[in-house]
Formats: structure tokens, C-alpha cells, sequence
């Protein structure tokens, strides 16, 4: 096999976290209600605002003829939890008080 074959750094890579994601994007499903033509996307952005961590996920759930539906968890990807993401849905929908432990 010939270097060039071997070789391409225009190849596609994998991307940092996607196994990740797509385990963030199963989670989603499991709190949000979806159809088969929803669109889950996950992204792990730097963040600039005071008091904000370095990296943060935003998720975006895309539905026909919904509103986009934005969550945002300060964690890098890699670090984000299914608990993470039960928190994220139920303060989206003003519903927080039900995840967070009594006492």
C-alpha cells in the first residue's frame, strides 16, 4: 500500500466526544418527547460570558413546527451526565424542583 493511501489529512477524523454525544442525544430522548423527523444536535462551545466555564454543551432539539427547544450545561461534553441532562429538560420547562433532591 503506497504512502498516500496510508496517509490523507484530508481524510475525515473522529470528532472529539461524538460517541459522547450521541449518548447525550439518547438521553434527550428519554426526557423530551421526539418524533423519528426530530433533530437532536450537540455542541461543545467556548464560553465568554462572566462567571461561565471554559467549555460548555448546547444542545438543540429541532422539531417541525415547534419552537427550537436550547438547553445549555456548563461542562465540556465529555464530562456531561445523564443527570446533567435531566436538569437541563426540567429547568427548561420550569419543572427543577423535581430533580433536586429534599432536605
Amino acid at each position: 500500500m503506497s504512502w498516500a493511501k496510508r496517509f490523507n489529512p484530508l481524510a475525515p477524523r473522529p470528532r472529539r466526544g461524538s460517541s459522547h454525544a450521541d449518548q447525550i442525544k439518547a438521553w434527550v430522548a428519554e426526557f423530551l418527547p421526539t418524533d423519528a423527523a426530530a433533530v437532536v444536535a450537540v455542541s461543545e462551545l467556548a464560553c465568554r460570558e462572566p462567571g461561565c466555564p471554559d467549555m460548555e454543551t448546547v444542545i438543540g432539539v429541532f422539531r417541525l413546527k415547534r419552537p427550537t427547544q436550547m438547553l445549555k450545561i456548563a461542562k465540556p461534553l465529555v464530562a456531561v451526565e445523564r443527570a446533567d441532562i435531566e436538569q437541563a429538560v426540567a429547568a427548561a420547562a420550569g419543572l427543577e424542583h423535581l430533580t433536586k433532591p429534599m432536605g
